[in-house]
């Protein structure tokens, strides 16, 4: 059974590479949990994936290594365990996705974040909205 995914979605061309990253909150019920990463897209071999692909789009699917890696981001106080960290080349152009999942058994993990790229970009209005980024980002890793 499925229980979280987080779909991201992107226009490709043949050839790009493309960066995943795939963490849970550094929190001891999260620590044995597997998510999974799949990237999604034209030509890619059918995956049975418990949920529905868009139409004519297979997947390569990615699965949690045994050890996580921990994690602190600076600017939050927050930590993490990455999971998944894999770079992908895309085989064709089009649409493509990258989805971040989780099949753990009942009381499995609720939380799970994912990452793509490797450039952190931040605006203006990044800066502007930073006290409730933070304070969203906290909450989610269940820091006071």
């Amino acid at each position: 059974m499925v229980r979280r995914q987080l779909w991201f979605r992107f226009t490709g061309k043949a050839g790009d590479r493309i960066w995943i990253q795939v963490g849970v909150p550094l929190l001891e019920r999260f620590r044995g949990l597997p998510p999974r990463a799949a990237v999604v897209g034209p030509g890619l071999p059918f995956a049975d994936l418990g949920f529905e692909l868009p139409p004519d789009h297979g997947a390569v699917v990615f699965e949690t290594p045994r050890s996580p890696r921990a994690f602190d981001e600076p600017f939050t106080g927050t930590s993490s365990w990455i999971r998944i960290e894999q770079e992908y080349t895309l085989p064709s152009s089009g649409t493509w996705y990258v989805v971040a999942f989780s099949d753990g058994p009942a009381g499995g993990p609720d939380k799970l974040w994912m990452a793509v790229g490797t450039k952190e970009r931040f605006g203006l209005g990044d800066l502007v909205r930073f006290g409730a980024i933070r304070r969203f980002v906290r909450n989610f890793h269940e820091v006071p």
